[in-house]
């Protein structure tokens, strides 16, 4: 028993001592662009559907920070807890810069009213 409080008490020192801190998220760091290594990376000309079944480019994209992630509304596993990691990326940085997209990997699928009928887990 006392073995096992000195683990424990070793654990919250630790813990509470010693363990990395995650970043503070209302610390907005502002990226120069010479200091962004991902720079001078080339994206190609594209199109694809929204939601809402309007194109949109690449366009959509300059300038801007986007996280950007793939997806299945199909997806039994994975892909719904993305797209709530998504959301909550996107309640965390409201009011910035930052934008979200999320693209379907299965299009023939993932029609733009499909899309629709499972905006409860999509990021909007």
């Amino acid at each position: 028993m006392i073995l096992l409080l000195i683990t424990f008490t070793g654990i919250m020192v630790y813990w509470f001592a010693f363990a990395p801190k995650p970043p503070n998220p209302n610390e907005l760091v502002d990226l120069d662009p010479q200091d962004n290594p991902y720079a001078s990376l080339f994206l190609p000309s594209f199109t694809l559907l929204d939601r809402e079944g309007e194109a949109f480019d690449q366009t959509y994209l300059d300038g801007k920070y986007t996280v950007v992630d793939f997806f299945y509304t199909s997806c039994p596993l994975i892909c719904p807890g993305m797209s709530a990691a998504m959301r909550d990326i996107q309640n965390a940085t409201t009011d910035t810069d930052l934008q979200l997209l999320s693209i379907s990997i299965d299009p023939e699928v993932d029609r733009p009213e499909r899309a629709q009928d499972v905006r409860g887990w999509l990021p909007s």
